[in-house]
């Protein structure tokens, strides 16, 4: 993170600490130079009114939020029972988030003065992408046996549920109620306010895919041995629909809200009216469908299958090009910004290609990969997730503008709210909520907020142990 007039970096140091140093950009002259008791940990975070903060490794770990000017410390805070915090992350608020990893806690404290706001208790395990409700007042997390509703500000947990059994997928979430499946094949109804049981419906088999919501919110997609629709005040059966192949994808609703789609395990892509069921159009491809997307209203579908991307037509189903992606497969799904189409393979190199035609216009050329999964943000740019960590991408070049690096690999595709937050799950089961905030095009603020989880993303019930030191220079 850059602040608005100097740079700071991180020197580690060999047995008898590190140093945090700040340097002007454009001369490279060094503005001051503070030393820390040992080496520190992570990355640094920038607040609005410019506080550096960071945290230092060791046996006792401290934050240290310093001032930008003088390269003196605000104030520095200990945890006694921790063995390690993770790397702070600092809002657009200036409220500071800090992980005790050991503890698997999270902690929130002013950035004024450390003061303390509130160690944040989070009680349901997270496994599956979260979902976002309508009004993007809170988000729907999945993992086990159990649904949670959390507060998109603080986090906080409104309610949790465990409705039957092992969860299948993500949920889907509309303005008044949140709808699970379990493995058993069970279709769960939960009320937004209070997470009260609704109704309950069971299918043949179990779920594919997580269930999706159709435009006005009154029916719902399942995906099981057939497609379902369900009617989602009630949960009675409106039609289903028997595929060529087996489901393999979640159900798309299309941006005119009146078809419905979903891709099968013989290849086929089959849209439906989504009124009575009827079927619209069939097309096929030359492998299992892996994911499906469609952008704005009128742009093509876009069907990953293979190292294949199809672009079809969403009112006739013709294929209007087809490209051939990288050497591994795509495992999700594709975006268009304009008359840029963004895909991402399984060896986590990002694609670029043109939307009319799908001639490549430019491939991933970092030494890791930047992929595979994609998000799009504002501006033309979009956000990228994989094993290198999250990166903020320029679509129409490629450029990345800045890379956020978690302390594990990410393990589900990120969602986008609308004021722009990034959600993103990683391995050792932490979820990340990032804003990007552009000041120009090189410079940019990137406030994090993070909830320390376990077991590919759980969230862990825990006390608050430990007392809590300040201390002040």
């Amino acid at each position: 993170m850059v602040a608005a007039n100097l740079q700071t970096k991180t020197i580690p140091g060999s047995g008898s600490g590190g140093a945090l140093f700040a340097i002007e950009p454009l001369a490279g002259q060094q503005l001051w130079r503070y030393g820390l008791a040992s080496e520190p940990l992570g990355d640094l975070q920038v607040g609005p009114d410019g506080t550096v903060f960071g945290v230092t490794a060791g046996p006792e770990p401290v934050l240290f939020a310093i001032d930008p000017a003088s390269g003196r410390p605000k104030w520095l805070y200990e945890r006694a029972s921790a063995l390690e915090l993770l790397s702070p992350t600092v809002d657009s608020t200036g409220t500071v988030f800090l992980i005790s990893a050991f503890e698997q806690m999270l902690l929130a404290m002013t950035s004024a003065d450390g003061t303390l706001i509130w160690p944040q208790n989070v009680g349901a395990p997270v496994k599956f992408t979260p979902q976002l409700s309508p009004r993007q007042q809170q988000v729907a997390v999945v993992a086990g046996s159990t649904v949670a509703l959390l507060d998109t500000n603080d986090m906080a947990t409104a309610w949790q549920a465990t409705p039957g059994g092992m969860l299948q997928a993500a949920a889907a979430i509309n303005t008044n109620q949140v709808v699970v499946a379990d493995r058993l094949g069970h279709v769960f109804a939960l009320d937004l306010a209070l997470g009260q049981l609704r109704w309950t419906v069971t299918l043949p088999t179990s779920t594919k895919a997580a269930p999706v919501f159709a435009c006005d919110g009154a029916t719902v997609l399942v995906v099981a041995d057939k497609l379902y629709a369900l009617d989602a005040d009630s949960g009675a059966q409106r039609w289903s629909v028997a595929t060529t192949g087996s489901p393999t994808t979640a159900a798309l609703v299309l941006s005119d809200c009146q078809t419905g789609i979903v891709g099968t395990s013989t290849g086929k892509v089959v849209a439906v009216n989504m009124v009575d069921g009827q079927s619209k159009w069939s097309s096929t491809t030359s492998a299992p469908v892996t994911a499906l997307s469609q952008g704005a209203a009128s742009q093509p579908i876009l069907v990953s299958s293979s190292n294949k991307l199809y672009a079809l037509s969403s009112s006739t189903g013709a294929t209007l090009w087809t490209a051939t992606i990288g050497q591994g497969s795509i495992p999700g799904a594709a975006i268009q910004m304009g008359a840029t189409v963004l895909v991402g393979d399984s060896l986590t190199f990002v694609h670029a290609l043109n939307a009319a035609t799908g001639a490549a216009i430019w491939s991933d050329r970092s030494q890791a990969g930047l992929g595979p999964w994609l998000a799009a943000a504002t501006d033309g740019m979009f956000y990228a997730a994989g094993p290198s960590g999250v990166h903020m991408v320029q679509a129409e070049t490629g450029f990345v503008a800045w890379s956020f690096s978690p302390d594990a690999i990410t393990i589900a595709a990120p969602i986008v709210g609308a004021d722009g937050t990034l959600y993103v799950g990683t391995v050792d089961g932490t979820l990340y909520a990032l804003l990007y905030r552009p000041f120009t095009f090189a410079q940019s603020l990137c406030s994090v907020r993070a909830l320390n989880l376990i077991e590919y993303g759980s969230v862990v019930v825990s006390a608050f142990p430990g007392e809590d030191r300040r201390r002040r220079r």
